[in-house]
């Protein structure tokens, strides 16, 4: 477990008073009022897994046979609908947020279907608000992701060099956002890290390919760190051969703030004068 039990009950409890205050009696399937603990409902593969990985007592694991998966007879939903239905009886009030990745218009369907007097309200961004306020061991994590996100990116600056190809520069990145610190490794990212390159550099979210890279050339950045599923993002951008003076007026801009400057020191950019690695860009 990466988090204490007292970490998980106060972050429920924040979830269950906004639910409240918000007229919302359910967040979701898994979290009621008057449920002490959430219910996690899955796959039977994957109860093991939660077993391992959340303080969620036995009784509060609910799995579904796996006959379930990719049947066009036997509807999760259906399951889910009979746990509702203990839970918060015929007649629950509960709120989704019509817009999640993981509830698809053939799972609403389902589960209206299942749930015909059940009443359901748009949570909108409720769970992200939540989220948003991190606590102190969800802080640390997230700074131990940023010190993951520093490692891989000066090793991009170490191999970065006219010759080299795209895809090798692709695999060092993966190899240290994994391998990481002596003290930590990290967690495989959401998304994988881009390399927007020459041409491409304009892009976004390109992919690498694997062509050497030219003598003279511009390399735009894109990786993150990821530590225990929390995961720091963070974009720089790398000159091969001489740089363009294209960009020089806004070098004055672009460099780290001194103490004596005035104004909010929000910006601690790279330019010619700080190198990244002195400058921890």
């Amino acid at each position: 477990m990466h988090f204490e039990l007292i970490d998980c009950r106060d972050k429920l409890a924040i979830a269950k008073i906004d639910g409240a205050q918000r007229d919302r009696h359910s967040i979701t399937l898994r979290v009621a009022q008057d449920h002490e603990e959430p219910i996690g409902i899955g796959r039977f593969m994957d109860r093991v897994s939660a077993s391992m990985t959340t303080y969620l007592t036995e009784d509060n694991i609910r799995a579904y046979p796996n006959t379930y998966v990719q049947s066009t007879t036997l509807l999760a939903y259906d399951f889910m609908a009979d746990i509702v239905k203990e839970v918060g009886r015929e007649r629950p009030r509960m709120a989704w947020r019509w817009e999640g990745n993981y509830y698809p218009a053939s799972g609403h369907a389902d589960l209206t279907r299942a749930l015909p007097d059940a009443e359901f309200v748009d949570a909108d961004l409720l769970v992200d608000w939540i989220r948003l306020v991190k606590s102190p061991a969800e802080v640390a994590i997230m700074r131990q992701a940023g010190q993951l996100a520093d490692v891989a990116r000066n090793r991009v600056i170490d191999t970065v060099q006219a010759g080299v190809r795209e895809c090798d520069i692709e695999a060092a990145i993966y190899h240290q956002q994994v391998s990481c610190t002596a003290e930590f490794g990290g967690d495989y990212p959401c998304c994988p890290p881009d390399l927007c390159i020459g041409e491409r550099s304009i892009a976004s979210h390109a992919a690498w390919t694997d062509d050497p890279l030219p003598d003279s050339t511009v390399v735009n950045l894109e990786l993150s760190g990821c530590r225990h599923r929390y995961q720091v993002n963070l974009a720089r951008t790398i000159v091969v051969g001489k740089p363009s003076t294209a960009p020089q007026p806004a070098a004055p801009t672009c460099r780290r703030p001194k103490p004596s400057d005035p104004g909010p020191k929000i910006f601690a950019q790279c330019s010619s004068h700080h190198p990244p690695h002195e400058s921890g860009c």
